[in-house]
C-alpha cells in the first residue's frame, strides 16, 4: 500500500511538472517594436493635439534609445525629447524615460511613457506623464527603418 501511494505521488509530481513546463513553453512572447521611424499622434489632458515622429533605436536585451520630435497642432510648441527605454517581451509593454529636451519653439517637458505594443511590433498605444508636462495619450505607427 505504501509503495502504491509513493508511485501514485511520483506520477502526479511528474505530470504536474510537465503541465507547468508546457504552459511556460506555450506562452507566446510579444514581438519587440521595430527600430526606425514612427508617425506619432497625441492629445494631452488640456485637449492640445500633437503630431510628431518617433525615432526608435534598438540596443541589446530589449533596450532602446531615441527621441520624439513633437509639434503642437497650433504650431506654438515644438522640439525634441530624448529618451532611454525598455521593452518587456512577456507583457508587451514599452517604457520610455525621457531625460532631456531641445526646444525649438515654446517649451516641452520631459516625460515618462508607458505603452502597449501590438503583436506584430508595428503599432504602439500609450500614455505619458511627468512633473513638468501635461499628461496625455499617444499612438504611433511604424513607417520605415532608419
Amino acid at each position: 500500500m505504501k509503495k502504491a501511494f509513493l508511485a501514485f505521488a511520483a506520477v502526479i509530481l511528474i505530470l504536474s511538472g510537465s503541465v507547468i513546463a508546457t504552459n511556460a513553453q506555450g506562452k507566446r512572447l510579444w514581438t519587440a517594436p521595430k527600430a526606425g521611424i514612427w508617425r506619432v499622434l497625441a492629445k494631452d489632458e488640456e485637449n492640445t493635439d500633437w503630431k510628431g515622429r518617433l525615432t526608435l533605436i534598438r540596443k541589446a536585451d530589449g533596450k532602446y534609445r531615441g527621441h520624439f520630435y513633437w509639434i503642437s497642432a497650433d504650431r506654438t510648441t515644438s522640439g525634441y525629447e530624448y529618451f532611454n527605454g525598455r521593452f518587456d517581451r512577456r507583457t508587451g509593454k514599452l517604457r520610455l524615460n525621457a531625460y532631456a529636451v531641445k526646444n525649438i519653439r515654446g517649451e516641452l517637458g520631459v516625460g515618462f511613457y508607458l505603452a502597449s505594443v501590438n503583436r506584430q511590433g508595428r503599432n504602439i498605444r500609450g500614455k505619458w506623464n511627468s512633473n513638468d508636462s501635461i499628461p496625455g495619450k499617444w499612438s504611433a505607427i511604424w513607417l520605415k527603418a532608419r
